[in-house]
């Protein structure tokens, strides 16, 4: 199982942030690697489905996410599939410190086929993606 979790201090609120990147036709101007929805079907709530190219280790894999949990300024989950590669979640976690968030973003997933053979390189390309995801999202409150 190949996991990331990586945090960072935005100076913004939980709620500041949320409404700035729920809608996921916005997704592919802060998450790195992530492209514009190629379908999309709800609003970024639970149970919104999103298909996209994800690239991980600079290889685009074409993805399925749902939003499994939004539990507005607190957490988000989605689970995502890659067939035949991976399977796993994103969970977003907003901790309020007052005028700042603890903002935190783990990645989990079960790799197969190619995607296992090359474990050691997605797991590196997801903390490269988790860092630049996290400091994307601060440039963008912060300016």
């Amino acid at each position: 199982m190949a996991a990331v979790e990586k945090s960072i201090i935005v100076n913004a609120s939980p709620q500041e942030i949320w409404n700035k990147v729920k809608d996921p036709k916005g997704w592919a101007s802060w998450f790195e690697g992530a492209s514009a929805p190629q379908t999309l079907v709800g609003d970024g709530s639970v149970g919104t489905e999103v298909e996209l190219t994800m690239t991980v280790a600079k290889l685009p894999l074409h993805s399925k996410l749902t939003v499994a949990e939004a539990t507005e300024y607190e957490r988000w989950k989605g689970n995502f599939l890659s067939p035949g590669l991976a399977e796993g979640y994103m969970l977003w976690s907003y901790m309020d410190m007052g005028r700042r968030t603890k903002l935190t973003f783990h990645i989990e997933a079960d790799l197969k086929g190619a995607a296992k053979v090359a474990e050691g390189m997605v797991i590196k390309s997801f903390e490269e993606m988790a860092d630049k995801t996290l400091m994307n999202v601060k440039t963008m409150l912060e300016g």
